[in-house]
């Protein structure tokens, strides 16, 4: 608050941002409901149940491979959702070249022959 009362509006010259702000104060909507803030990208498995997001791999269940995929990302967790469904769900790491993995999301495939 004390930048936007100490500083110019960019294009109203004549205001500081506070003041503009006040002035569009009664026209703004009030919300109520629940912020669930995150974004989210799509993304693909590979045939080792990973998917690649943001520099990182993180495992999804088997059944997952080979199906487009779409990953919300929170602050502090990344969901990784095929179809509705989520296939995996993995604290979210702000590392480079890290994999995550959960080994129940190999299980099926232990005893899989190649």
């Amino acid at each position: 608050m004390a930048h936007a009362q100490a500083h110019r509006h960019p294009e109203r010259t004549d205001q500081t941002i506070w003041e503009v702000f006040e002035a569009e104060r009664p026209q703004l909507v009030p919300y109520s409901g629940r912020f669930d803030g995150f974004h989210a990208v799509p993304a693909s498995v590979s045939k080792t149940c990973l998917v690649r997001f943001d520099q990182n791999k993180y495992s999804v269940v088997a059944s997952a491979v080979g199906r487009p995929v779409e990953v919300p990302a929170y602050a502090d967790r990344i969901i990784i959702r095929q179809d509705g469904r989520i296939v995996a769900e993995h604290p979210r790491s702000f590392g480079r070249g890290e994999t995550i993995y959960n080994p129940w999301h190999y299980v099926p495939c232990a005893g899989a022959r190649p």
